[in-house]
């Protein structure tokens, strides 16, 4: 777990001659925050590689009529909340900060039609794999959240170009469990994280299930999930896919 940050952009602050005057994070319905990953050259990412280090931008937007109290104090503080999504719901993984043990005692202030910017310096665990949801905030603005794929970086020696994901039957109802197999069809060794992940015609998560333990298949082994389909699910089409590649399978659910 790495803690730092890169910098803070502010625009359109005004630091108050006030102290003392306490500031505690919560919401405003005229204040959103918006949460970003982003690369280097500050160029957004929707995937992200373990072990690889990315910055996590926190935007406070104020679209009020009034100024917004942000912190009693300058630098504003800023943190985020790391978790992995599965099936059973989210579990913390990591978390990052902007603190310092110096300050000036101000209040900062965001003024109407302005916004405060921040970054987040974030290396993604080892142990991480899977779709991961970024909880952000800044000083008192209320949490954003923003999700990304982590997914591991292929070990030399490895291909998984050749990892299909397959189910027992293309049809099922509502209570059926769909019997998966992922298997290696190539010539080399495959290595990836266990589990896989179910997404809608909407491009939502379903379910998420996964391990943090890799996969290694050699040619022609395969590896078998179950996955009960919930009662409450609606009826479309649903893609499988595993954590290899971005191959799929597609079943009809009614």
């Amino acid at each position: 777990m790495k803690w730092g940050i890169i910098g803070a952009i502010l625009v359109g602050l005004i630091i108050g001659g006030a102290i003392g005057i306490g500031v505690t994070h919560g919401s405003n319905g005229d204040v959103k925050t918006t949460v970003s990953v982003m690369d280097e050259k500050k160029t957004s990412l929707s995937e992200v590689y373990q072990g690889e280090t990315v910055y996590i931008q926190i935007k406070v937007i104020n679209n009020g009529n009034t100024a917004y109290p942000l912190s009693n104090h300058a630098p504003v503080f800023a943190y985020a909340k790391i978790y992995e999504l599965d099936i059973d719901g989210k579990h913390l993984v990591d978390s990052v900060k902007y603190e310092t043990k110096f300050v000036m005692w101000h209040v900062v202030s965001l003024q109407p039609n302005s916004n405060y910017t921040t970054y987040l310096q974030w290396t993604v665990p080892s142990n991480v794999t899977g779709i991961v949801e970024i909880d952000a905030w800044a000083g008192s603005s209320p949490i954003g959240t923003t999700t990304v794929d982590a997914v591991s970086k292929e070990p030399s020696g490895y291909d998984n170009e050749f990892v299909f994901i397959e189910t027992d039957d293309a049809l099922y109802t509502a209570g059926d469990t769909v019997h998966i197999t992922i298997i290696n069809m190539g010539a080399q060794p495959a290595l990836f994280g266990s589990g896989f992940e179910i997404v809608n015609d909407e491009n939502k998560v379903i379910a998420s299930k996964l391990w943090r333990h890799m996969i290694e298949l050699q040619p022609g082994e395969s590896v078998d999930y179950n996955w009960t389909i919930p009662n409450d699910i609606q009826e479309g089409w649903y893609y499988l896919y595993d954590f290899a590649n971005d191959y799929y399978t597609l079943i009809y659910i009614l």
